[in-house]
């Protein structure tokens, strides 16, 4: 059996942290925004 190369493993596990963090970030992002409306907001 061929041992994965650097290149492989490093685009192999940047791909997986991309598909675990982006969604991530945007919900703390969305979490922030409708936070800082709400306080806006109040008297």
């Amino acid at each position: 059996m061929n041992k994965p190369s650097n290149a492989e493993i490093e685009s192999s596990t940047m791909r997986k942290l991309g598909y675990r963090l982006i969604p991530f970030l945007v919900l703390c992002y969305f979490i922030a925004y409708i936070d800082r409306v709400i306080s806006a907001s109040l008297p």
